[in-house]
């Protein structure tokens, strides 16, 4: 039955809801308090996010209720153990300018001087030198039952991308997750996002698009998955004619009506 209720939606267009965290937040960090010292008191290390692209900085920030003398932090690569850059601290927040030939995978080391004695933290996150950006987004424009909207994407290594981003209202309002896979070759490209119908009924027709992801998905077993970022993290959309679009429901391709069949059958028996 939630199979069947989900298909009501095609999968590049998704109904968005306040709650959905892990959508709304796709580069949130998590941070964790860890027990320091004699273990009646917690300490932790914060950041902005999870994912970051140069050039931009990374600023790391030190969380406890303990009196600290001084911060000792080394960014690591933690495959090779190699450090990338130390930095000494009596502050309780710091950043670093990332080099561009730094690894996709950073762990950051801090050794704390507390007033009552010493302690060592660590935490990982994600580096990318951008593959791909998108720098802008063109009018939106009817097809059917759905709202297309054409990204200006500017590609440097190319390959097979997929774009992620969420549609929401002006006023703030999630609408819709919307994702799509295309192959892009070097230089500008156009990529599309497609916003179906079955989302926008009865919404206002003055969009903004947000927490955009870039990915340059892996050609085979054992290549990461890269990373583009866009130049701005909101791109409001132009005025749209939402009554322009068919009323048309989505209709299931033949492998998601096999997979409802094959559900069905289990249900069966």
């Amino acid at each position: 039955k939630a199979y069947a209720e989900d298909m009501i939606y095609p999968s590049y267009s998704t109904p968005l809801l306040s709650n959905d965290k892990s959508y709304l937040e796709p580069n949130h960090f998590s941070e964790v308090k860890i027990p320091v010292l004699d273990g009646s008191h917690k300490a932790s290390l914060s950041l902005d996010k999870y994912r970051f692209s140069y050039p931009e900085p990374i600023t790391v920030t030190l969380n406890s209720d303990l009196s600290v003398d001084h911060i000792e932090y080394e960014l690591l690569d933690p495959e090779t153990r190699k450090s990338l850059t130390t930095q000494y601290t009596q502050e309780l927040t710091t950043e670093f300018s990332p080099q561009k030939e730094w690894p996709q995978e950073i762990r950051i080391k801090a050794v704390i001087s507390f007033v009552d004695g010493k302690d060592t933290l660590t935490t990982d996150i994600q580096f990318s030198n951008p593959v791909a950006y998108v720098n802008s987004i063109e009018p939106p424009y009817s097809a059917g039952s759905d709202m297309i909207l054409p990204l200006n994407v500017e590609v440097k290594e190319p390959g097979n991308y997929r774009i992620r981003a969420n549609l929401f209202q002006t006023n703030g309002k999630p609408i819709a997750s919307l994702n799509n896979k295309e192959k892009l070759s070097q230089g500008d490209a156009v990529f599309e996002l497609k916003a179906h119908s079955s989302v926008l009924k009865n919404d206002v027709a003055e969009f903004e698009l947000r927490n955009i992801t870039v990915e340059k998905m892996s050609d085979f077993p054992g290549e990461k998955t890269r990373y583009g970022t866009s130049r701005k993290t909101v791109f409001t959309i132009s005025s749209f004619d939402i009554s322009s679009l068919s009323d048309e429901p989505y209709q299931m391709s033949e492998q998601e009506k096999e997979r409802l069949r094959f559900l069905n059958d289990i249900a069966q028996q």
